[in-house]
């Protein structure tokens, strides 16, 4: 039984990881500075710029994002594209404070959707297996992420 979903990535080299994880992480830099002026101040704040970061060994000189800026930038504050490209939100109740909303865009829900068929495949299951996702509501969120993409069963 196959148990890799994407040969090309899942099987790459440590050298090939670390340099399509080093190109992206400089591209996600530069589009948050650009387009999310939360990120902009915050970088601006510890003296970084776009520039600033090479690489993944440059991963410890960005600030980090907690909850609480997310329930600063409420609602919409951390978004890096127009709403109109928006396409799923999720928010958090905020039973505990403000509530938390992230945005995704169609091609986030297409790479979640291949990090789900992975995982599904690693485990052992393909097209014609059913899956129960059994959980109680505070992991809710996690069984609809699971479960909304079902087309995804075409392999790359």
């Amino acid at each position: 039984m196959q148990m890799i979903w994407n040969e090309t990535k899942e099987c790459m080299s440590r050298d090939e990881l670390t340099n399509l994880q080093s190109v992206r992480l400089v591209k996600l830099v530069d589009r948050v500075y650009h387009n999310v002026e939360y990120y902009r101040k915050k970088m601006q704040a510890v003296g970084l710029e776009p520039g600033d970061i090479r690489g993944i060994e440059d991963l410890d000189k960005l600030p980090f994002t907690t909850k609480d800026d997310l329930r600063e930038t409420y609602p919409f504050g951390m978004f890096a594209v127009p709403n109109s490209q928006i396409m799923r939100i999720h928010a958090s109740s905020g039973t505990t404070g403000k509530a938390t909303v992230v945005g995704y865009t169609r091609r986030d829900v297409d790479v979640w959707s291949e990090c789900v068929a992975r995982c599904i495949t690693m485990a052992g299951l393909g097209r014609n297996d059913i899956i129960q996702v059994a959980t109680d509501t505070d992991c809710l969120q996690g069984a609809w992420e699971l479960t909304t993409e079902p087309r995804r069963w075409e392999q790359p």
